[in-house]
């Protein structure tokens, strides 16, 4: 994905943090589903492929518990991956009704 794109989808859609160097975008919680559906249906990114969900547990900072998506467009042949932060008692949604080979 290119840099200037990637600095465009963080005027589109609610990006906390965004790396052009790795395409990483950190995002709420709360805009999950909206992202992930954004980078999945819009005509310059087509993330189609959901390659790896992984876990990270960060047991001393403030934002315990992160989940890393990582997405790749077969038509760009191009990868983001995206970050989500929440502390112990927040849930993260279920992106199964975008991706269902999450389940």
């Amino acid at each position: 994905m290119k840099a200037s794109l990637l600095k465009n989808l963080s005027e589109i859609i609610p990006v906390i943090h965004y790396s052009t160097k790795e395409n990483i975008i950190t995002i709420s919680h709360l805009n999950l589903i909206f992202v992930v559906y954004f980078l999945k249906q819009h005509i310059g990114c087509q993330c189609r492929l959901l390659s790896c969900i992984s876990g990270v547990d960060l047991i001393s900072s403030q934002y315990r518990f992160g989940v890393v998506y990582d997405f790749l467009s077969l038509l760009f042949n191009s990868r983001i991956r995206v970050k989500v932060f929440v502390n112990e008692i927040t849930p993260v949604d279920s992106i199964i009704t975008v991706f269902k080979n999450c389940d």
